[in-house]
């Protein structure tokens, strides 16, 4: 007690120090305010940067082995190889390809189309990322449902039903043959006017004879069924779903998928480890090339790059 009581003492018979007292406490506070803050933010921005991947991706190179064997086109085997792993919880594969989105619809559409194009800024936004996916597998997958139940940050249509998200949209009813749908970021569909029943047109290439010494053109129109919204920036500008057939269909080359997402029961704790035995067994079975040349990565590693600026600011604070 005599101590607070001598401290007091000396605290009011120079007051200066309260002052100094007080600017410590101001300090320390706001260095535990920033630092909360920042680790919060730093802990969002590795939610977003994961984006629509899953624990672990597979992605098979269709490089031959030196003995020639090639990974098969069809994702079934691998699938029912990791589906089997007791600490899998799902499993979805997708097929991925690039395209150049440009919205015909209407005359003035077609002419603000031309005018992006010819901007060097916008007009590589308007070249996306197709993703071919299975919705049931990939809802069990990944964060697919979430983003098309978000709440739009422009007003954009959502599809009209989660459950079967490439179903016509209402109120679509062509003279001919209905076009296939397709879900668009509400970032592009903002670019480019869309919303749910415009018919776009997607422009591509596509490798003769399953090489890329020679491309030929391809292009297909789809019906808008919605949109959905990351909050990956990158994602919601340049990737648009598909149902994994369609995109196939599109593209009528024999490879059915190019990577598959793993979503495991506790990452946290069996991530890496799993990794590793994926790795041996898939190469055993013949599914993957080379063991060692990171077919299987956790989505870490997969996202690397940004992750390691993230690790260098915590690093600064």
């Amino acid at each position: 007690m005599y101590r607070v009581f001598l401290s007091w003492r000396y605290m009011r018979a120079r007051r200066t120090n309260i002052i100094g007292v007080l600017g410590i406490m101001v300090g320390v506070g706001a260095l535990i305010l920033i630092l909360s803050i920042m680790s919060g933010f730093l802990d969002e921005t590795r939610k977003v940067v994961r984006g629509s991947l899953s624990d672990l991706i597979i992605a098979p190179y269709t490089v031959p082995r030196p003995d020639g064997h090639v990974a098969p086109s069809d994702p079934a085997a691998l699938l029912a190889a990791v589906r089997a792993d007791p600490r899998v919880a799902a499993a979805t594969p997708q097929r991925s390809w690039p395209g150049l989105l440009t919205n015909t619809e209407t005359r003035i559409d077609a002419a603000l189309t031309n005018m992006r194009l010819a901007d060097a800024e916008r007009g590589r936004l308007s070249f996306v990322q197709m993703l071919g996916i299975d919705v049931e597998s990939e809802y069990a997958t990944s964060e697919l449902r979430a983003a098309l139940e978000s709440a739009s940050l422009t007003g954009a249509s959502r599809v009209a039903d989660v459950e079967h998200p490439f179903a016509a949209p209402p109120g679509y009813d062509p003279p001919g043959r209905p076009l296939a749908s397709i879900i668009v970021g509400e970032q592009q569909a903002a670019m480019l006017n869309l919303t749910r029943g415009s018919i776009i047109n997607i422009t591509t290439g596509i490798p003769t004879a399953g090489t890329v010494d020679d491309f030929r053109p391809n292009n297909r129109k789809y019906v808008v069924a919605g949109t959905f919204r990351t909050g990956e920036n990158e994602t919601d500008l340049s990737t648009v779903y598909l149902e994994r057939s369609e995109l196939v269909s599109l593209l009528a080359t024999p490879t059915q998928y190019d990577k598959v997402l793993v979503k495991l029961k506790n990452y946290a704790k069996d991530g890496e480890a799993l990794r590793d035995d994926l790795q041996a067994d898939l190469h055993a079975k013949g599914l993957i090339r080379d063991r060692n040349s990171g077919e299987v990565r956790t989505w870490e590693e997969f996202r690397g790059t940004l992750l390691g600026a993230i690790e260098n600011e915590k690093t600064l604070m």
